[in-house]
């Protein structure tokens, strides 16, 4: 598995060939260095609306053909667009090309549907992919049934976790590889890496730390 970080919480992963585009904040992403039609994606995982999550989703769709998956109510909603999508909801699972989509819970808000997570499964492995949320009890549930290795949490401490709380969800899921996101991007954002690393050291997480640069790919 191949991941490139594009900034905020968008991320390129590749599984297997198959790439996966991760909430496509990019055109007006003070992060990002590179255009929408540099990106080619199969599918787009959305986890809500808001624009800085729904970016250039539609974009991106028209240009690649990439199927879009997302909440129902938001898909929906795209369809209006003339984009492909793919519906799913809370505890539903799609499957795509030996790879499979799992919804789960997010605290957050959204315009249209609720706002979710993603587990992403393939020949035995788990990644959980968090979109934009607050901890929550719920989290262990999360560990019990999908196992995440990887987990990519919001650190911002603004619109979602800081991070103390994140270090919260990582006893609660107990992933070998923590990935941070959504930070740095806009000047409101509090937190930085180095401040969940500090807080991973003084509550002594034993989860590795990986940290990504723009454009930064790693094999993983």
């Amino acid at each position: 598995m191949n991941i490139k970080y594009i900034g905020h919480s968008c991320f390129l992963i590749t599984i297997n060939n198959i790439k996966i585009l991760l909430d496509p904040f990019i055109t007006n992403n003070p992060l990002s260095k590179m255009g929408v039609l540099d990106v080619k994606p199969d599918v787009i995982l959305l986890t809500h609306d808001h624009h800085d999550h729904l970016g250039d989703a539609i974009e991106i769709s028209k240009h690649s053909g990439a199927e879009i998956i997302t909440i129902f109510d938001l898909a929906q909603e795209l369809n209006k667009f003339h984009v492909p999508t793919i519906g799913g909801n809370l505890g539903g699972t799609i499957d795509y090309k030996g790879i499979s989509f799992t919804f789960v819970k997010a605290e957050h808000s959204s315009n249209k549907g609720v706002p979710v997570g993603f587990i992403i499964r393939y020949d035995q492995r788990s990644i959980y992919f968090a979109g934009d949320t607050n901890v929550f009890l719920d989290m262990k549930i999360i560990k019990d049934l999908y196992a995440p290795e990887i987990v990519m949490l919001p650190i911002d401490g603004r619109f979602n976790m800081g991070p103390k709380e994140a270090c919260y969800a990582l006893n609660l899921l107990k992933p070998k590889i923590v990935i941070p996101m959504h930070y740095d991007t806009f000047e409101v954002l509090k937190y930085t890496p180095e401040n969940l690393r500090e807080e991973m050291e003084l509550q002594n997480i034993p989860s590795k730390l990986i940290v990504f640069d723009i454009l930064e790919e790693k094999d993983l």
